[in-house]
């Protein structure tokens, strides 16, 4: 049973507004909570909660299952955050004492570590820029010649501004750090061995 199949209105009395009340509760039962996604009837703005997991997730269904929120014990907690800014001079600052982003193991697949040669050269190519935006001096990043160095950090907004996941930066960097490190350690070794000698 679907839900996109029933039709409940006020006009409905008696044993047939109960039955169709009972097949929307079994349809929001069996097709919309429980440990598996929905397969049938997808189409965008389709409710699912997940409830594979310790806490039920809402998600929503935009060309694949995206999460919404997370109902814990504590309260809920926002899984998807979006912001639209229809002009460059209003830029909004979000400010928080946390913010984690989703990063289980078992939510990813085809994992593979990130050559630390590959991201050393990454970060030696990119470069930090002082700008001014909305009046304020600002440090950052330029999003286009990131672009042409970690394509994965780079998103394109619905008004075609680009902008840069850092958070997603720090993997390149983790990488980058243990390079540097092995090259230090392999001259300090180099520099002991000509002081023995």
């Amino acid at each position: 049973m679907s839900t996109t199949d029933l039709t409940i209105n006020a006009e409905q009395t008696g044993l047939a507004y109960t039955s169709d009340l009972n097949d929307a509760l079994a349809a929001l039962d069996t097709c919309h909570s429980g440990p598996t996604a929905p397969t049938t009837q997808l189409s965008s703005g389709k409710f699912w909660l997940d409830t594979s997991g310790t806490h039920p997730v809402l998600k929503i269904y935009r060309g694949g299952w995206k999460a919404l929120f997370t109902i814990t014990t504590t309260g809920v907690t926002t899984s998807l955050v979006s912001l639209n800014v229809s002009e460059t001079s209003n830029f909004n600052l979000v400010n928080a004492t946390d913010f984690n982003t989703t990063s289980d193991k078992r939510l990813k697949s085809n994992i593979k570590v990130i050559n630390s040669e590959t991201a050393l050269n990454q970060v030696k190519t990119l470069n930090g820029v002082y700008y001014e935006m909305n009046g304020k001096q600002n440090i950052g990043l330029i999003a286009q010649e990131v672009e042409n160095i970690v394509p994965e950090v780079v998103i394109e907004r619905e008004d075609g501004y680009k902008g840069v996941n850092y958070s997603n930066l720090v993997a390149v960097l983790v990488e980058a750090i243990k390079e540097q490190d092995t090259k230090i350690t392999a001259l300090e070794n180099r520099l002991l061995k000509l002081e023995e000698s």
